[in-house]
């Protein structure tokens, strides 16, 4: 992928799974970017660690600001179920965005497809 940064041609993450009592299952994308102002791939894995085997809302809350990459994939994950039955026509992934002008273009063609999240 090109960038404004240069060709980003790796990026690594950790995709996390939860499963509730009910065995419905969420998953989030923790992909951090830390020249962003992001937690480091160590970070987040660090803080999973600490979290165990057990995410729900509170602990959600209790993820600082700093880790804003697996706070939002852990909210995704835990939200997945919410969206299934709210949204059972949207798709679970997030649609690629080209650069410059033609992102607003291919926005709209994206959101009438189903897509309700966007990387850009």
């Amino acid at each position: 992928m090109r960038t404004a940064h240069g060709r980003w041609t790796e990026r690594e993450g950790i995709v996390v799974r939860l499963e509730d009592e009910k065995r419905r299952v969420g998953f989030g994308e923790v992909a951090p970017i830390p020249w962003f102002g992001t937690e480091t791939l160590m970070e987040a894995g660090d803080m999973l660690a600490k979290l165990g085997g057990t995410v729900d809302a509170a602990s959600l809350e209790g993820i600082d600001e700093r880790h804003g990459c697996l706070r939002f994939a852990l909210a995704s994950a835990l939200a997945a179920d919410e969206r299934q039955q709210t949204a059972a026509s949207r798709l679970p992934v997030a649609a690629l965005l080209p650069a410059g002008k033609a992102a607003l273009a291919a926005a709209d063609q994206a959101l009438a497809a189903g897509f309700v999240a966007f990387k850009w």
